[in-house]
């Protein structure tokens, strides 16, 4: 099992929160044709992002293969699930709605968003590993 200080851990957080907001600006810029800030607040972080990376880091570290997909899967539809449900109370909005793809729950998750979340963890391993390993 690997050892990480507060430092990488509040790296780890940051760089994803930050990979979030580009990947959900990106989309939503996109999909309006218009630039769309996805951040919290005015700053360029995702923190759904850096959160759930680091329940995966600390969760996922000894899997490997289909059941590091299985379960990467599994983390980050109860994380996407739950912060849905908790931003929805807390700001009385929702920020995303798969209420239109099939097999959802809520509008919260859906099986497809599902599987790309586990696809994009298992992809991302080797460079999360990389980037602690060398201690930003």
């Amino acid at each position: 099992m690997i050892r990480f200080t507060w430092y990488e851990l509040l790296w780890l957080f940051f760089i994803y929160s930050f990979l979030g907001w580009v990947l959900e600006t990106a989309a939503a810029t996109v999909k309006q044709k218009k630039f769309a800030n996805r951040g919290l607040v005015n700053g360029p972080f995702c923190v759904i992002y850096g959160i759930a990376a680091l329940f995966m880091t600390f969760g996922l570290q000894e899997l490997r293969g289909v059941w590091l997909f299985l379960f990467a899967t599994i983390y980050a539809t109860v994380i996407e699930w739950v912060a849905g449900h908790l931003i929805e109370k807390a700001f009385k909005a929702r920020w995303w709605d798969y209420s239109r793809i099939k097999w959802n729950l809520d509008g919260y998750i859906c099986i497809p968003a599902s599987l790309i979340w586990g696809c994009s963890w298992i992809s991302r391993n080797p460079l999360g590993k990389q980037i602690c390993d060398h201690s930003i």
